[in-house]
């Protein structure tokens, strides 16, 4: 009994993981940092993704965006719901993603906006029904990429 308590407790745990920023084909994009056995992104997929600045002057609201989240410093957002999870890492910064709306709510989206150089920026993700991955990262001066946790 006491085994079966401890399984259904352990089952609705929620998993993190560490996604990285990379340069691919010129192109700035996030993978998660864990593999499967066959050396494939571990969580596989996601359904939703945010990119904030950390410190610093907020972005300019594009047409469609949601204002308030881009005033607070989101500089790209998109959120679907959980299931199914339909987006492969790895994830091109500014992409569009697919799934079906959280809600019937797509007003909490942000359109990918310039990055500069120099600033940190916080990446998030959320994959599965559970799982939560993040990063910070820079872009250097010189265009190399930087992972800050």
């Amino acid at each position: 009994m006491l085994v079966f308590g401890l399984t259904l407790s352990l089952s609705g745990c929620s998993f993190i993981y560490e996604i990285k920023a990379v340069w691919i084909e010129g192109q700035l994009a996030f993978i998660p940092t864990e593999t499967d056995f066959w050396g494939n992104p571990d969580p596989d997929c996601f359904h939703s993704i945010d990119v904030s600045i950390r410190n610093g002057a907020p972005a300019i609201p594009a047409e469609g965006d949601n204002v308030r989240l881009v005033e607070v410093g989101y500089f790209w957002k998109q959120s679907f719901a959980s299931l199914p999870c339909a987006n492969p890492f790895p994830v091109i910064y500014g992409a569009a993603i697919t799934g079906e709306e959280l809600n019937g709510v797509t007003q909490f989206n942000v359109a990918a906006k310039p990055l500069g150089r120099g600033v940190v920026y916080e990446v998030r993700t959320g994959s599965e029904t559970i799982g939560y991955g993040s990063d910070s990262f820079m872009i250097e001066d010189d265009g190399a990429l930087r992972n800050m946790d």
